[in-house]
């Protein structure tokens, strides 16, 4: 039995080699990962119950590539999620200031997942607000919905921050020129997330300073100074 071990470890490895398993990261370990990780072990070991039922080896227990598969499961899941937890709960002691974040949709989300996994950002995520008022009270990625734009006041008062990030790419300009205005209000800073999301489907945000065009609601209008010169 001892003679086939080097046949089922070079199994393990060429499917891990081939699904990219022993390439990743375990800091961004993501469902994409996990579902890799699975089939490559799945599929070794599948392979592996076929050789011992085929071939006669004994003594072996028939049922300890199922076995293995739990066992490794098990352990190369657990090892890169209790890593990434430890991760982003020391990034989370370094970042001291908070914000809230102005849209609990896709392009929110996306902010909110670089926020926390990027020690460049030095914000932590304490809420959501939204236009939706069906989406207050909910959560998204572990953090609450807070409530309404329209309650942004009340709920800097309960849930003070450093800064606003406005990541709502399907709302009209006008909309957002007056969110802006209630942060200014407000006194507090405003920044706004540019969010695309490309052919091949690649989710793109960049977050930037207010400018001129957010504030009046619409493309800035640029002069012909040479056309307006002639009268």
């Amino acid at each position: 039995m001892v003679l086939w071990l080097p046949v089922v470890l070079l199994l393990y490895y060429f499917f891990s080699f081939v699904l990219k398993v022993n390439r990743s990261l375990w800091k961004y370990t993501s469902i994409d990962e996990a579902i890799r990780i699975t089939a490559s072990v799945t599929v070794a070991n599948l392979l592996w119950l076929i050789v011992v039922f085929v071939v006669p080896i004994r003594p072996y227990i028939r049922s300890i590539p199922i076995i293995a598969l739990m066992l490794q499961l098990i352990s190369m899941l657990g090892i890169r999620i209790i890593y990434r937890l430890l991760y982003r709960n020391e990034l989370k002691k370094t970042k001291t200031k908070s914000a809230i974040i102005i849209g609990a949709g896709s392009a929110g989300s996306l902010l909110c997942r670089d926020m926390s996994q990027n020690d460049k950002f030095e914000y932590k995520v304490v809420g959501f607000v939204d236009d939706n008022i069906q989406l207050k009270g909910k959560r998204l990625l572990g953090i609450d919905v807070l409530g309404t734009t329209d309650e942004l006041e009340q709920i800097v008062k309960v849930h003070p921050v450093d800064i606003i990030y406005i990541a709502m790419p399907s709302v009209a300009k006008s909309r957002i020129a007056e969110i802006i205005q209630l942060c200014s209000d407000l006194n507090i800073k405003t920044n706004i997330m540019d969010y695309t999301v490309k052919q091949s489907l690649e989710e793109i945000s960049t977050v930037r300073e207010v400018n001129i065009e957010d504030l009046l609601g619409r493309e800035e209008v640029e002069l012909d100074l040479n056309y307006v010169g002639r009268f």
